[in-house]
């Protein structure tokens, strides 16, 4: 080893030993703390990559998501856990919801306190669910359908005639085929009804008859509504839509 590598590797050892949270620190709390610390922790060492930390290997770590960033169309999650609570790269994990799930994750980069994780549920869903479990021993059961489930709509396209709706709620979040659902027009009232035509794990599909510009404009979603609601004609009118495109549509005595 060269000087200078050798230099650089004291100063790492120094500096992780100098770490309350390090392995084998004893810090004023005593050990009592570091009893608490590894309750939800295998006591297996993860290898070290260069300056990395190497510690125990976390099960079932419960923690909150601090943020939420939307990024090379995936949602990333910020979550208050990192390697001292043994989270490490590529960990699964879940987004809890009632007594199952929402959504599934993929830890992607971790710190000694944080870490960022990648799913795929819109930002809105994350914002009703903020608990998460990291490398859990088991996976839950999808979560039960509830009424009036709110979701927002990923990705709007044509297909044979109708404009076809990607919703961000699917099987593991209560959304399944034949569930009524609903665009949110003005005022909270219907835009437009439909019924789930396809589900996956993290999302459903549906198809409506309205334009692309109509469905833009109306991308938040009711699913499994706990009342009928008879869509209102005075909030539109629309032309019916072809594979080619768009038709101009336009309101009732409009240019």
């Amino acid at each position: 080893m060269s000087k200078d590598k050798q230099e650089r590797h004291d100063q790492n050892h120094h500096e992780r030993a100098a770490e309350p949270d390090a392995p084998g620190h004893k810090s004023d709390a005593g050990d009592g703390a570091a009893h608490s610390a590894s309750q939800h922790q295998k006591h297996e060492l993860v290898e070290g990559d260069g300056g990395r930390y190497s510690g125990p290997v976390g099960v079932d770590v419960e923690a909150r998501i601090l943020a939420v960033k939307i990024e090379g169309g995936n949602t990333h999650i910020l979550l208050g856990g990192g390697r001292t609570q043994g989270i490490e790269m590529d960990m699964p994990g879940y987004i809890k919801g009632g007594a199952g799930m929402i959504a599934d994750f993929y830890v992607e980069s971790v710190t000694a306190r944080t870490a960022w994780a990648v799913t795929d549920v819109t930002v809105d869903t994350i914002s009703q669910y903020n608990q998460v479990v990291v490398n859990p021993s088991a996976m839950p059961k999808s979560a039960m359908p509830l009424p009036d489930m709110k979701a927002r709509i990923l990705d709007i396209s044509i297909a044979e005639g109708k404009t076809r709706i990607m919703i961000g709620r699917g099987r593991r979040s209560g959304a399944s085929v034949g569930m009524k659902g609903y665009l949110v027009g003005d005022g909270g009232k219907p835009f437009a009804n439909f019924v789930i035509a396809e589900e996956h794990s993290t999302h459903t599909v549906a198809y409506v008859e309205h334009t692309l510009d109509e469905v833009r404009a109306h991308t938040d979603v009711i699913l499994n509504p706990s009342t009928e609601h008879a869509v209102d004609p005075k909030q539109h009118g629309h032309a019916p839509v072809h594979d080619g495109g768009q038709a101009g549509a336009q309101a009732p005595g409009g240019h």
